[in-house]
């Protein structure tokens, strides 16, 4: 089972991480839209995500994901992305393109707090504290 949109707590869509997923070069992306072409698609299904009751979007997830959601690549495709985590997570999970990026998105967060410098103390802390009580242990024996 792959994570859902839900498992990303909110505030943790990190512009930066999220580039490394969704990189800005949408020149070298494949698809019949120029990156202007994108981003007037992405500001249009934004607005109309921002407008529209929650019921209608679920209902139109499959067509909006193949039709639309499915063109957008790089930064266009990241602010759909991360709207979809904010506002409409549910929604989301019914849509297989945002499912993919949200779950790559999710990844990136969890490996960034991972290896940030406190995480990473307190396990090297862990880590010496039953080195030395599996010393104390076998020297006591």
């Amino acid at each position: 089972m792959t994570p859902s949109l839900s498992s990303m707590p909110k505030g943790t869509f990190d512009s930066k991480l999220a580039k490394v997923v969704f990189g800005d070069d949408v020149t070298r992306q494949r698809g019949p839209l120029s990156s202007e072409q994108q981003r007037e698609c992405a500001e249009k299904l934004l607005r109309w995500l921002d407008l529209t009751p929650s019921i209608v979007i679920a209902r139109h997830a499959g067509e909006v994901d193949r039709q639309l959601v499915s063109k957008l690549h790089g930064e266009h495709l990241r602010v759909v992305v991360k709207w979809f985590a904010e506002n409409a997570a549910s929604v989301g999970a019914l849509m297989p393109k945002v499912t993919r990026y949200a779950t790559a998105m999710t990844r990136a967060v969890g490996y960034n707090s991972l290896y940030q410098p406190g995480p990473l103390e307190r396990f090297r802390l862990a880590l010496e504290l039953d080195n030395q009580s599996g010393s104390t242990s076998s020297n006591g024996s």
